[in-house]
Formats: C-alpha cells, structure tokens, sequence
C-alpha cells in the first residue's frame, strides 16, 4: 500500500532537518539582510525639448516610472531682441521674464512654467532648471542699434567715459585666450567681478542712480517693484563664512508682489537675486550652473548666499529643505572639477530654523568619469576594459574614501556623493 505524502515527509523528517533549519534560516534572515542595504533613490530625468505644459501633461508618467528630480532648460526669455522663438534658451535675454500669452519663449510662460514646477512639486519630483551665470546673448556694444535700445535688461552694455565694456568683458577677447573672461562662441561675457552700482530694476524716474535707460529696455517702471525682496517682511540675518560677510537676506512677497523695496547692485547681486526669484516665486528646487569653467568660482559662493533658506515652506520635522545645485565644468581635471563642489551644510537634507550660517550644496557633472569612458571606447574594440576607468570617477576625489557610482548617459552625468545616494542614477528625455 503506497504511504500518504505527509507520512512519507515525517518518517524521513530527522534526515532533512538540517536542511528544513538551513531553509527556515535564510528565510529569515534573508529579508532582515536585504532591509539593511542601501536603497538608491529616485533617478534624475533630463527632460528637454518640450514646452512647460507638455511636460505637465507628462507628470503622471514620470511619476510612474520613479524619476525624483528633473533637470529643464533655461527658462528665462532668450534670443535677438527677446525673440525667444527660435532659440533654446542659452544666449540669455532677460531673466525676469518667462513669457506671457501672445509672447511666449520656446517654452511657454512664465504661469505655464509655474504650473509644471507646481504639479512636479506634488508629484514628489524637484525641478532643476538651467541657470545661466556667465553670459548673455550675443549682441553687444559693438551693435549701435541694440545700445540705442537700452541693451539687456538689468546691464549696461557700455558706459562712455567709465568703463567701454560696462557690465561685461572685451568682446574681442575669446574664451580660447582666455577661459575666464573670453566670450563663449560669441555670447557677450557677464564681468561679475566689477563693481558699477545701479538700481537694475529702475522704478522712479530721474532717480540719477538709475540704470542707463534705452528706447525699449531698462526705462524706470514702477511696476518693477515685483522684482525685489519686500524688507517690510523682516530679513534673516546670517553669517558667511566663505565670503567673510554678515548680511541680512529678504524674501519675496508672494501674496503682494509690489511690495518690494528697489535697492542698488552690481551685476552680481542681480545675478542673486533671480536666482532666490525663481526659488521663491516659482518653487525650483535648485538649478544647473552652465559653463561654470568660464567665470570665476566666487560667483557661486555668492549664489550659495543668494539661496540660502530660501526655500519657505518647511519640511515635516520643521526644517527647511536646503536648495540644491550642480554645475556643468567642462574638464578632465579632478581637482579643477573640485573647485566648484561645496558641501559645508551641516545636513544636506535640512537646515534647522536655528542655523544662520550660510553653506553650500552644490556638486558637479562627472566630466572625468565621462571623457574616462569616452577613452575607454573604440570601434575595433581593442580598447575597451572597464578595469580602464577605475579610479576615474570625481566621486573618488570629492569623497575620501568613496567608490565609484556609475550612470548612464551620451553626455556627463550627475555623479557627485549627493546624487549617488539621492537620484542613484541619471536618464534623459527628448
């Protein structure tokens, strides 16, 4: 008579029972051992070449899919003139204006913009538009005509009998002579290391402190106002350590933007205050710094100040999330690539509201391990060990200690120790 299953199991049990308790073992240490590892977080998604209302309209699936941050182009008003039509953005015209219906950029406007980072927002996805430092377009003192208008809003193109090359550079001089102060591929070179006081944002007419007004651009309008922090909210004041300063930083009035209280700057400070602008006013998360090799590393210091707690609303336990950057410098060189990482918060995740020390937040695309690969890769495919690029990573110079994370995309990619362990990898979207 054949034995049932179950009796046939129990009479062979006390041969098995080493490897029932083995079984019973791994089953239950297994899970505790997976919760222990390291969980990377959502990946990085650079979504171009698409206006700010598909991008909304495509928020369902980028939520879906697990992205946590997206990186967009530049969002202010670009190209000849302010005609943003046929330019994506990076020969930069006015940084106040993002559009507005009957006169869009390439992109849409400054509502359509604000809706996406909204909805992106609610979607637990941080948005990291493009910010541009180094330049503006490509139109400069040497245009007559463009200098009749009144120039770039918020700089002088020139001032006769101070300084020929006002706000910026020699336009003669090229960024191959001179990767600092030389004109990237023609685009007029922001000189944010000089010192002409205006109000940028001229209000009151006949105020000698004013801007050079043209025909067109940089004329007093009191409606500027919506362009300057409102002292009347009361300032923070706080200390920076890297810039050996002790300043007071002022908020934008969302409920009442007119409010706002001109003050007198350098091209620099303006440079400051859009960025703690769009912050405030349209709730980014952060930006990418382009060309960050071509102007000097001090200006991210002061944009480091700019956006410190500028983020309001705050976090569950109280705090505030601190703003966070990467720049785009162009080099093979480690220690070149370096110079514009800084990571002095005491927490990148949070600023208490008791800490009043600025700190940065900030890393950079991983051009070393990017051009490593790049080497690394022939078409006969003689060259292509990955044992090549070991050691190849920022990651292992920024990091004592660290290894390497690697991501994957056609160009270099947000390694950075922040990135490793909260966006985990990088995609693109086109």
């Amino acid at each position: 008579m054949k034995r049932p299953p179950v009796l046939l199991f129990l009479s062979h049990f006390p041969k098995y029972l080493p490897l029932f308790l083995s079984l019973l073992l791994v089953a239950i240490v297994m899970p505790l051992r997976l919760h222990a590892q390291a969980v990377s977080e959502p990946a990085l998604l650079q979504f171009f070449e698409a206006k700010w209302d598909v991008i909304e309209d495509r928020m369902a699936d980028v939520f879906e899919v697990g992205y946590g941050g997206m990186w967009v182009p530049p969002v202010s008003r670009a190209g000849q003139d302010g005609n943003s039509g046929g330019t994506v953005g990076y020969d930069m015209f006015d940084r106040f204006d993002l559009g507005s219906p009957g006169d869009e950029t390439h992109y849409g406007t400054g509502a359509s913009f604000g809706s996406m980072v909204g909805q992106a927002n609610r979607s637990t996805v941080d948005v990291y538009p493009d910010l541009i430092l180094n330049h503006n377009g490509f139109d400069n003192r040497n245009n007559a005509s463009f200098v009749a208008k009144g120039g770039y809003p918020g700089f002088a193109l020139t001032l006769p009998g101070v300084d020929i090359n006002g706000d910026y550079h020699d336009p003669f001089l090229d960024w191959t002579v001179d990767a600092v102060n030389g004109q990237l591929f023609g685009l007029n070179d922001i000189a944010q290391e000089k010192n002409h006081l205006f109000y940028r944002h001229p209000v009151n007419a006949g105020d000698p402190d004013n801007i050079p007004a043209g025909t067109i651009w940089n004329k007093p309008d009191v409606n500027n106002t919506r362009f300057y922090p409102d002292q009347g909210l009361g300032g923070l004041s706080v200390t920076d350590p890297e810039l050996g300063q002790a300043v007071t930083l002022f908020d934008f009035n969302a409920s009442d933007p007119l409010q706002g209280d001109p003050v007198i700057e350098n091209a620099l400070g303006l440079l400051m205050r859009n960025a703690r602008w769009m912050i405030q006013k349209y709730g980014v998360q952060g930006f990418r710094f382009d060309a960050a090799r071509h102007f000097p590393e001090f200006t991210l210091d002061h944009i480091d100040q700019a956006v410190f707690r500028a983020n309001q609303e705050l976090q569950h336990d109280g705090s505030y999330k601190p703003v966070y950057m990467f720049s785009e410098y162009a080099d093979s060189n480690k220690g070149n690539v370096q110079s514009v990482i800084r990571r002095d918060l005491p927490d990148q995740n949070s600023i208490s509201p008791s800490n009043t020390t600025v700190g940065g937040n900030r890393d950079a695309l991983d051009f070393p391990l990017f051009w490593a690969m790049k080497d690394n890769l022939t078409s006969n495919g003689t060259n292509n060990n990955w044992h090549n690029i070991r050691g190849a990573s920022q990651d292992t110079n920024d990091r004592p200690g660290g290894s390497e994370v690697w991501h994957t995309d056609g160009s270099p990619l947000d390694d950075r120790s922040y990135l490793d362990w909260r966006h985990g990898c990088y995609a693109s979207c086109y």
